[in-house]
């Protein structure tokens, strides 16, 4: 099991399956044996050949996400409601590994936008405080930075928090705190009251999002802020799992009628188009 997992980690995906299947052979149960030989599978792009292994683990444990989560990038339809938070870390991690690119390739566009788009909002006032929700390396801070009174980072990738750390505006360390938690479980803790909470390439984890905006709104301020970006679905459903990219979609229909429920009214909607052919749309809202 040890070497299948050390194989695994090094991309030798051959290799991995088969020590795990020596593993099962000497034990047909080892949920974790069935669950991996699936992922060496998937990883090696044999879709069909990772179903039955993973099918056999969520028999064995029924609640297990991880194979949930990887049956559905394979094409079944398991009804996942979010991404597992491991894999949530492993892409966080991979993007640590060339994050200057991700910034050019994706988030910058979104935070020239977010950046226009509160400026209309914030005008010259100063001393704001600024929760960043899903903070990645610390781009984001830059567009209140030189306003804020305290900007404080929530990020679960420790990687991306040692670049978050490290970044600068001007002399000023990005964030005056970076906590290294899941979003949601620093919501449900957090005690303090934020004028503005900015949230960009979190909300793509999770299919529905009713908890999550009125978690937000248990923290803002009233005429506070809360802005954020979200990959856009066109279809008849609240929100789509998208395979291809991996990350959930959701109808502007859907978004906005939970910010209506959630006490946040729209102030602006701007769409955002990557080079992929995928659109993005920018929210920006008040605490009614």
């Amino acid at each position: 099991m040890e070497l299948g997992i050390k194989q695994l980690k090094a991309g030798n995906y051959f290799d991995a399956a088969l020590r795990f299947k020596f593993v099962l052979w000497m034990n047909k149960r080892n949920v974790i044996a069935h669950y991996l030989l699936g992922k060496s599978y998937f990883y090696r792009g044999k879709f069909a050949e990772c179903v039955p292994p993973l099918k056999e683990a969520l028999r064995l444990q029924p609640d297990f996400e991880e194979a949930k989560f990887l049956l559905t990038c394979a094409g079944a339809n398991t009804g996942i409601k979010a991404i597992p938070r491991s894999f949530i870390i492993d892409k966080l991690d991979q993007i640590s590994l060339n994050y200057d690119q991700y910034v050019q390739n994706t988030s910058s566009q979104v935070n020239a936008v977010l950046a226009e788009e509160l400026k209309k909002l914030t005008g010259e006032n100063m001393g704001f405080n600024v929760l960043d929700l899903g903070a990645r390396g610390g781009d984001t801070a830059q567009i209140l930075r030189s306003v804020s009174n305290s900007v404080i980072g929530v990020e679960p990738s420790l990687k991306l928090v040692s670049i978050a750390r490290s970044r600068r505006i001007n002399n000023l360390l990005a964030y005056n705190q970076i906590a290294g938690r899941f979003p949601e479980d620093y919501l449900r803790e957090c005690k303090d009251h934020f004028s503005i909470v900015l949230c960009t390439y979190y909300l793509d984890n999770l299919g529905p999002l009713d908890e999550f905006f009125k978690l937000v709104s248990n923290v803002t301020e009233d005429k506070g802020i809360f802005a954020f970006n979200i990959s856009v679905h066109n279809g008849n459903e609240d929100y789509f799992f998208k395979t291809s990219s991996i990350l959930f979609a959701h109808s502007p229909a859907y978004v906005e009628k939970l910010l209506e429920k959630s006490g946040f009214k729209i102030i602006s909607r701007r769409e955002v188009k990557y080079a992929s052919g995928a659109t993005d749309m920018v929210y920006v809202t008040v605490k009614k």
